[in-house]
């Protein structure tokens, strides 16, 4: 087996049709977000604050493998360390919430980890202290490259999904108890008594006026929300030009390539609440949604949420929504399966400032103990 390690999105463009092909025929619906494309979209918000180093595995010529990381640095008191990741990983709303290494069906991957794993310490390979994949199927077989390692892994997060095969009123009754669905129908009705025209709006377009909608209402609910939690650390894209650009050249090749679901509240022809949504392979992922503050009377998020839920319903264009992690209570109501992921934490021997992390971390417990 040889390796070629890509260190750009422009290097990965002479693979462009086998890697895509490789994607669809070996990645599983959460990690489609790998597909060149959708990359390609994001070259500029990837690359800002990292270093991308996807490790391509070929096999007599076949891409076999791939396993799509990124360096990102991180600041720990006055120690400054690289983690290696998996590409897109970060609470930053347009990273990937779920990532792995991609096999071929029918693939010796015990062979593949040892590639990767000599890869990692090539002179072709930017350096790195620490390992640090997160979200990562707990279920699997082996969680990657850990036989290479001393490391530490645990389920630390759940992710939320919603099944879409219940219309608006029955998922009330499947899963809201009786108050809650009191107030949520009295707010209904209470929006189109309170307005001559609302609508419920599945879009699966693009235009501008729609962007600067949303984007609006984005950053004016992430703002009320710093003002009014204890939580200060609550951001939007939209706020940024550079991220706001990003998600711009997103959400155009997302409405090219029909993956793009926008779901709209509208009262008196103003968009009140928004849910942005990216489709691969029967499950839609959310990975934007917020309202109108001056409306959260009438809760417009559950209101949308609850009509997205029917409208994939009837139009069957999904199997799932996947609100994706962060427990609130928003996400436990409305989504009843709840997946758990698993990190895998492992640190490079070779790297003096990650041992020296260590040692110093491990110094100040027992000063404090």
């Amino acid at each position: 087996m040889e390796y070629e390690i890509i260190k750009s999105i422009k290097q990965l463009e002479k693979y462009r049709d086998s890697y895509d092909q490789f994607i669809a025929s070996s990645a599983d619906n959460e990690y489609q977000y790998y597909a060149y494309g959708y990359l390609a979209s994001l070259a500029d918000f990837l690359q800002r604050n990292t270093q991308i180093c996807i490790i391509l595995v070929f096999r007599d010529g076949r891409l076999s493998a791939v396993a799509p990381f990124h360096i990102r640095k991180r600041h720990y008191i006055y120690l400054s360390n690289r983690y290696l990741q998996l590409l897109g990983a970060g609470t930053h709303p347009l990273a990937s919430k779920y990532g792995a290494i991609i096999y071929a069906q029918n693939i010796d991957r015990a062979a593949v980890d040892k590639v990767i794993f000599n890869s990692l310490y090539s002179d072709k390979m930017p350096g790195w202290d620490e390992i640090q994949l997160d979200n990562l199927k707990s279920d699997s077989a082996t969680v990657p490259l850990s036989r290479y390692f001393n490391y530490s892994q645990s389920a630390i997060t759940s992710c939320y999904r919603t099944p879409t095969n219940y219309t608006e009123n029955d998922f009330l009754y499947a899963f809201f108890k009786r108050k809650s669905r009191y107030k949520l129908t009295r707010a209904k009705k209470a929006l189109y008594n309170d307005y001559k025209k609302v609508e419920f709006i599945k879009s699966l377009t693009f235009d501008n006026d729609t962007f600067e909608s949303i984007a609006r209402i984005h950053s004016q609910r992430q703002k009320y929300k710093c003002e009014n939690s204890e939580f200060k650390d609550y951001y939007s894209l939209f706020d940024d030009k550079f991220d706001r650009n990003s998600l711009l050249k997103l959400t155009q090749w997302l409405a090219e390539h029909n993956r793009l679901s926008l779901y709209l509240l509208k009262a008196d022809d103003n968009i009140i609440a928004f849910l942005y949504c990216i489709d691969f392979n029967r499950i839609s992922n959310a990975i934007l949604m917020a309202f109108d503050v001056n409306y959260q009377e009438y809760s417009p998020s559950k209101l949308l949420a609850l009509y997205a839920i029917e409208a994939c319903n009837k139009d069957k264009s999904c199997e799932q929504i996947d609100f994706l992690e962060d427990n609130n209570l928003f996400k436990q109501q409305f989504c009843p399966v709840e997946i758990k992921r698993s990190s895998f934490h492992a640190i490079n021997n070779a790297s003096i400032a990650s041992r020296l992390k260590w040692f110093y971390i491990k110094n100040l417990k027992r000063l404090r103990s």
